[in-house]
């Protein structure tokens, strides 16, 4: 449960830096503590998954594999995932 309660916390800190720049902006100017925050959740989820014995490397490189087989049509400037 606090491990919970921390990632939250930490997700709503990134939420609160993109509402402050705005999405956009915040990724251009690349603020420090966007960066910072991004950075925490790389290494919270790091530890946490070498405590859940899961290869975080390993589980990404399958991921975008997965991905990459995926259909995105760009609809109004966002790309967009088609089913099927």
């Amino acid at each position: 449960m606090a491990s919970t309660i921390f990632l939250f916390h930490i997700f709503l800190n990134i939420l609160g830096c993109i509402i402050s720049y705005g999405p956009v902006h915040a990724y251009r100017k690349k603020k420090d503590d966007l960066g910072e925050e991004l950075a925490d959740v790389a290494i919270y989820l790091m530890g946490l998954s070498e405590m859940l014995g899961f290869d975080l490397e390993e589980e990404i490189a399958k991921k975008v594999v997965k991905n990459e087989k995926r259909k995105y049509e760009s609809i109004n400037g966002v790309n967009t995932k088609i089913e099927g």
